[in-house]
């Protein structure tokens, strides 16, 4: 059986270069699922690489049409 990596919250926020509020307000939402061991709350390596995958399913691209305007 392969162990498999959990991550502490802060952990996760050091790793994704967010705020800790922010990963406790990603699992509140269900945007990113834990494992509750007591009192602790880990994030195992596979939820972290499902929610990375799920950001890269969507793309940012804003189409604009740029009006010259001469003075």
């Amino acid at each position: 059986m392969q162990e498999e990596l959990l991550y502490t919250p802060e952990e996760l926020a050091n790793i994704l270069k967010l705020s800790r509020y922010t990963i406790y307000e990603m699992i509140k939402h269900g945007d990113i699922r834990a494992h509750h061991i007591g009192r602790s709350i880990r994030i195992s390596q596979t939820q972290l690489d499902l929610y990375l995958m799920s950001t890269k399913q969507t793309e940012n691209i804003m189409v604009a049409i740029i009006i010259g305007v001469t003075v």
